[in-house]
């Protein structure tokens, strides 16, 4: 017969494991021509200006809060999770780069590392509820490519997927995230830098879930969040989480206990 202390011992066990599976904060990046397919939990929004000049902070706002770039705001979007009573968990967030020209990128560098921020705002401020981290070396599969003078986007959506996803989102609850870039160690900017603009429209929005932002300086998102006319074009993988296992081992441990 099993016991109680087996299966406590086991509890620890996994407990161990997932205390080291928490502490991994490396994110993955994935360059695809095709937007993502939309599950059932999922939020997004699939609406972007084909000319700059409708885009989210286009020209003529000075491109601010437009870039995941070393020497701008973080870029950011709000959402709302959807009705389900248990909530959600969140494993990846993808965004789009504009297809239009005129367009400043750079993802065939190595060095440097694009900081995902999933967060949760009040007002203006912004609660950090993770941070992950994609280091980029330059051999990615499918990149952007690079035009440092500016070009033509590819159009293509950047996928970033968790290490650690975020669980426990509440139902019917605005929740966000944001994107920005750091310089590699030692390296110089833009050289050492990945950075690539967000595709977005300004106006007219139809998503009605949420609205961009901007937070912080170079790259770096802090505790404020500004708000922004407009969205980003951007898809949010929502899960319903899987049974609690506590409650699994509290029901096993009752079962033995009545079998003894």
């Amino acid at each position: 017969m099993i016991s109680i202390q087996t299966i406590l011992k086991s509890r620890t066990t996994w407990a161990v494991l997932l205390l080291f599976a928490n502490a991994t904060s490396a994110a993955t990046i994935q360059y695809s021509s095709v937007a993502p397919v939309a599950g059932p939990n999922d939020v997004f929004s699939f609406t972007g200006s084909d000319v700059q000049a409708g885009s989210l902070g286009n020209i003529n706002d000075g491109l601010t809060n437009t870039y995941a770039a070393y020497n701008q705001p973080v870029a950011g979007q709000t959402f709302t999770t959807g009705s389900y009573a248990g909530g959600y968990t969140l494993t990846a967030v993808t965004v789009r780069h504009p297809s239009y020209t005129g367009t400043y990128f750079n993802t065939t560098g190595n060095g440097g590392s694009f900081n995902l921020r999933i967060t949760k705002p009040s007002g203006g401020t912004l609660t950090v509820l993770a941070t992950e981290i994609v280091s980029i070396t330059g051999d990615e599969f499918n990149t952007l490519g690079s035009a440092t003078s500016g070009g033509t986007g590819t159009g293509k959506y950047v996928t970033f997927t968790l290490a650690t996803p975020v669980s426990s989102l509440l139902p019917n609850t605005v929740y966000g995230f944001d994107l920005g870039s750091t310089v590699q160690p030692g390296g110089v900017a833009p050289t050492g830098s990945p950075y690539f603009q967000l595709a977005g429209i300004k106006v007219p929005t139809t998503f009605a879930g949420g609205a961009a932002y901007g937070s912080g300086a170079n790259g770096i998102g802090n505790a404020t969040l500004t708000s922004l006319t407009g969205d980003r074009v951007f898809h949010v993988a929502l899960a319903i989480p899987e049974p609690c296992s506590t409650t699994a081992i509290a029901l096993i441990g009752l079962f033995l206990l009545r079998k003894r």
